[in-house]
């Protein structure tokens, strides 16, 4: 599942609105390691990627409620607003951002904003 390119900015403005974007890896390959480190439960600072992990935590939501699969062509946040109630999507996206958050400053890799 890939987001479409408003959801993706949309995302991209939370993270920057909560102060977590310097911690965004600047390339495919490195995001990529960061979340496969998120998924084994890492979270030191040169593994801690806010959009790597939203993108795993929004497409696992998405399949188990939604049932969609990681070959799924659909934005899983296109999909979420429209079989889910109006705004589903952003509610999606705060509450994720929220709990990355949370993550970040308990384990001191950024300071409140």
């Amino acid at each position: 599942m890939k987001l479409c390119g408003t959801h993706l900015a949309d995302l991209a403005l939370m993270i920057k609105k909560k102060n977590m974007w310097s911690l965004v890896a600047t390339d495919a390959n490195e995001s990529a390691r960061r979340a496969v480190e998120w998924l084994r439960g890492r979270t030191q600072l040169d593994n801690f990627d806010p959009l790597a992990i939203s993108f795993c935590e929004i497409n696992q939501k998405a399949h188990q409620i939604l049932g969609m699969h990681p070959e799924d062509p659909r934005c899983p946040l296109c999909a979420v607003a429209t079989h889910l109630e109006r705004d589903a999507d952003r509610v999606w996206i705060d509450n994720c951002t929220d709990a990355i958050y949370a993550v970040a400053l308990y384990n001191e890799l950024i300071s409140l904003r």
